[in-house]
């Protein structure tokens, strides 16, 4: 059976990957959610009863009501 001796450059390459990838993933999630804007209210508001909301995403987005 072999012994390996330990490796610190290898060691410290992966310790510089993980840090890196960790920075990147911190850096991503740095939106301020804590303020968000809506859209102006209109004027004069359409009376419909909604009866549900759905979507898969911020472009498929389906309304249910009753007028």
């Amino acid at each position: 059976m072999t012994v390996r001796a330990f490796d610190t450059r290898r060691f410290a390459a992966c310790a510089a990957v993980v840090v890196l990838l960790g920075l990147i993933v911190a850096a991503g999630c740095s939106d301020d959610v804590t303020n968000p804007t809506f859209p102006p209210t209109p004027e004069n508001p359409v009376r419909t009863a909604f009866l549900g909301v759905w979507g898969t995403g911020p472009s498929d987005v389906w309304i249910v009501g009753q007028p």
